[in-house]
């Protein structure tokens, strides 16, 4: 594969929040933006966490929650990639640990967001044939392959 990098189909309207920001006002947020994630970064720029409407989802029946901070809430231990990673190496990421959304960071500052969805469409509109053709990804799965069972990929 290439070391065509990750900026390449990122995209780069993210959302951000401070971690005093309330419950309420990352749902908000959220639904305004229509957006399924929000980064969370310190006052230096450097993202410290990550919440997704999965998570708020509870919170979002308790109306006292509203008001507690989202730092409660977010995920501190994030699964995260460099700006310059390779394709490769992000689809081996999304595979390993299984999330929808992957920060892409850039000394520690988020340049972007990468969506399992976003990285499938452009592989699929850029052509996986010719993706393949270029070295820009080492093969092409068909029907009745297997998968590694790690992958948690099934047909």
């Amino acid at each position: 594969m290439s070391e065509r990098p990750v900026t390449a189909v990122l995209a780069t309207q993210h959302v951000s929040a401070d971690p005093d920001t309330n419950v309420g006002k990352i749902t908000d947020l959220m639904l305004d933006e229509d957006v399924s994630t929000v980064l969370i970064v310190d006052e230096t720029g450097r993202m410290i966490g990550i919440v997704s409407e999965s998570t708020l989802l509870a919170a979002a029946f308790d109306p006292p929650r509203q008001a507690e901070p989202v730092s409660l809430y977010m995920q501190r231990d994030f699964v995260w990639v460099d700006a310059t990673a390779p394709l490769e190496s992000v689809i081996e990421t999304f595979l390993q640990h299984h999330v929808r959304h992957l920060p892409v960071l850039d000394r520690g500052r988020p340049v972007g967001i990468v969506s399992r969805r976003r990285l499938l469409r452009a592989l699929v509109e850029g052509g996986l044939e010719s993706w393949a053709a270029r070295g820009e990804i080492q093969s092409v799965v068909e029907p009745g392959d297997s998968f590694p069972e790690e992958s948690g990929l099934r047909w």
